[in-house]
């Protein structure tokens, strides 16, 4: 699953509400299983083209509702399923939802710096995948049917590869192991 967001809240005023604008499944084998644009209940201030990939022609015409997407995830979801994305907390909160089974791809392979830090998902297919996504002309932003099937190819791997893989463990010795080992004066 992907979400794109563009921000409602009046220009100026903090902190920023970021509402629903389309949402996008994937099964396992990849195929579309939703894909929906949705017209946020108050007035769009700025459609975050660069980074929703979003625009105002797009939406014209829309007239689904977050209610109206929250009903079609009623039909979609089972209590088993489980939703896979990246950075997933953010869906979820625009979706007005909460789900009891996730794989989020941020927290599966965590920054080789460690947390806070998250890698993007843009990042992790070009290490993990070898895959380029979100390549637009810089204007063009996130096509969310891309960034679902990118997420599910991730957990794909990681499950083939093993849990240590796409991590800092996977190629080496932690620092921390190595320090634990050492022999202090």
């Amino acid at each position: 699953m992907d979400c794109e967001m563009c921000i409602t809240s009046p220009e100026g005023v903090t902190p920023q509400v970021f509402s629903l604008t389309r949402i996008s499944i994937v099964d396992w084998e990849g195929a579309v299983v939703m894909d929906e644009f949705v017209k946020p209940e108050n007035p769009i201030t700025n459609y975050l083209t660069q980074y929703s990939g979003i625009t105002p022609e797009m939406l014209e015409g829309v007239t689904a509702s977050l209610k109206d997407v929250q009903n079609k995830l009623l039909e979609i979801l089972t209590p088993q399923s489980i939703l896979i994305g990246h950075s997933l907390n953010s869906d979820l909160n625009a979706l007005h939802v909460t789900h009891p089974f996730i794989i989020d791809t941020a927290l599966l392979f965590p920054h080789p710096r460690g947390p806070p830090l998250k890698s993007s998902l843009k990042w992790l297919c070009s290490k993990y995948l070898s895959r380029e996504i979100q390549k637009g002309s810089g204007s063009t932003g996130h096509n969310s049917v891309e960034d679902a099937r990118a997420c599910l190819d991730l957990v794909k791997q990681k499950c083939e590869k093993g849990k240590l893989w796409g991590t800092s463990e996977a190629a080496g010795e932690s620092i921390f192991k190595r320090i634990g080992r050492a022999i202090r004066p």
